[in-house]
């Protein structure tokens, strides 16, 4: 068995953990779906494998062989962890649907797991640590069978079919929808004519989010906006208010040296106005002198 390479490590439920405190978790399920949306979607269905790792046992052949008092054991663990409604027909679909897929990945993985072993006996003798060692010896007795091998092979060979693959990651096409209907609708919003460029990356941003050196939606290509809390973006906004404060004292100083000028051209006229004042003064008592001196 090859080296396992270092990662992340497995998730500790920090945030849920942190989250849970305040109370029940909120979930949005949109009407006529069975698939959680919102900023909590993520959160919701980390804690819905965690609860099935540790609370359902694998060894099942499907998820519709377990029993029905595990999985209500579980449906009302997520009851108690998320503001969800059973009696609503999309809240309960969606906890059921998770409930499913989470019971298949992680049975696919540990399949995955078991085939990297050579024989069924290296791979028994290897148990994961979050399975129990008699649940680990049915998987791999199931995993042996003859109708789960032929099972297996014909799922490889109809996903080999496949034409068009999910390129989202771990974000499911109903929130790609809903984020995508939420951009158009904002984009109308604040501009109808639905030209404006500026607006568009600006309804893009907001609604796809930020994400430390990466802009969601646009790949490794394009240089992220720093997010407000970064020393970077507070470093770019004040670069930005001093050329502003540049700018405009730039602009101040032009216009006070137009004022001067204009002043300076002002006292010029207003002292040639006085200089021909005082010359139509001193005709005018000229002409007055002359005309007294003319009378008898």
């Amino acid at each position: 068995m090859a080296p396992r390479k270092k990662g992340r490590g497995k998730a500790t439920g920090a945030k849920f953990e942190k989250l849970r405190k305040k109370g029940r978790i909120a979930v949005q399920v949109p009407a006529g779906a069975r698939g959680p949306i919102g900023e909590n979607e993520r959160l919701f269905k980390e804690r819905v494998t965690y609860l099935v790792r540790h609370f359902i046992d694998v060894h099942y052949k499907s998820w519709s062989e377990v029993p029905k008092q595990d999985k209500e054991e579980i449906y009302a663990r997520i009851l108690g962890d998320f503001e969800l409604d059973w009696h609503r027909h999309e809240d309960q679909a969606c906890i059921k649907a998770r409930m499913a897929y989470s019971f298949r990945s992680i049975k696919y993985h540990l399949h995955k797991l078991y085939k990297s072993y050579a024989t069924k006996e290296k791979a028994m003798a290897h148990p994961p640590e979050e399975v129990a060692m008699p649940i680990w010896e049915k998987c791999c007795d199931l995993w042996e069978t003859e109708a789960y091998k032929r099972i297996s092979q014909r799922n490889t060979i109809n996903r080999k079919k496949m034409l068009v693959n999910h390129t989202s990651g771990s974000k499911s096409l109903l929130c790609s929808r809903m984020e995508k209907e939420r951009m158009k609708t904002l984009y109308a919003d604040r501009d109808p004519t639905q030209t404006s460029r500026e607006i568009a990356e600006e309804v893009f941003r907001e609604v796809m989010g930020s994400k430390c050196g990466y802009m969601r939606g646009l790949g490794n290509s394009v240089i992220p906006i720093p997010s407000p809390s970064s020393r970077s973006y507070l470093v770019t906004q004040l670069t930005q208010e001093v050329e502003r404060y540049k700018s405009e004292l730039k602009i101040s100083e032009e216009k006070y040296d137009t004022l001067q000028n204009n002043v300076t051209t002002l006292m010029f006229q207003l002292a040639s106005y006085h200089e021909k004042i005082d010359l139509l003064w001193s005709e005018r008592n000229s002409q007055e002198n002359s005309q007294d001196e003319t009378l008898p």
